[in-house]
């Protein structure tokens, strides 16, 4: 009762999801392809969210020069490249970023094994919430740079990583002063692009690994 005004609605999102050409369902049905899995995602109908218009919901996304550029670069670096999905991203990102709780009610064909009057509260973020992707982001970008990555000056969604290669005449952007008349040249050695929770990257060297 107290916070009526807090509840939100939710719903299944069901379909087949191409798992490749080695995947198969084992369903021996000739209008289901057999690299196709059926994959089923709860929802949170997040343009219910009370908080929609006071919480930030942007995140920035890779312009299209981006991945070709990226490519190039790990080519040029010789590594290869690798992708990947994030699994329950939203969930992993940070918490408590709303002053009052919020709750939600179960899909219209409920949870296997819960009866259907239940009432969940949402204490992390959930695949349909508006603040979700940029939670995420917050939390992906705080981890990277923990690790040594650092933001490009010019692309949001890609961060670079640099190993120091000792003490040198001064080079160009690549080179930075130590404070004592000496600068240290700094080596592009990985990066990673960033769209949500798909990351493209790849690198060389122990640092990066």
């Amino acid at each position: 009762e107290q916070f009526s005004h807090r509840i939100i609605t939710s719903r299944w999102h069901e379909k087949w999801k191409d798992m490749g050409q080695d995947f198969n369902n084992g369903l021996g049905d000739p209008t289901v392809a057999k690299h196709l899995g059926a994959k089923s995602r709860w929802i949170i109908q997040g343009f219910h969210d009370p908080d929609i218009e006071i919480l930030n919901r942007t995140v920035a996304t890779p312009e299209t020069g981006d991945v070709p550029l990226s490519l190039q670069i790990l080519a040029s670096l010789r590594a290869q490249a690798w992708v990947g999905d994030v699994r329950s991203a939203f969930s992993q990102g940070l918490k408590g970023r709303r002053d009052e709780p919020l709750y939600v009610t179960p899909p219209p064909d409920g949870f296997p094994g819960e009866k259907g009057d239940i009432l969940i509260e949402l204490v992390a973020e959930i695949y349909g919430l508006v603040t979700g992707p940029p939670a995420w982001r917050k939390s992906l970008l705080t981890t990277l740079k923990e690790l040594g990555f650092k933001n490009h000056p010019l692309a949001p969604c890609v961060m670079l990583m640099y190993d120091n290669k000792g003490q040198g005449a001064r080079k160009g952007a690549s080179s930075r002063s130590t404070g004592e008349g000496t600068f240290e040249q700094e080596q592009l050695i990985g990066l990673i692009v960033i769209e949500t929770d798909d990351l493209l990257g790849g690198g060389i060297g122990d640092k990066f690994f």
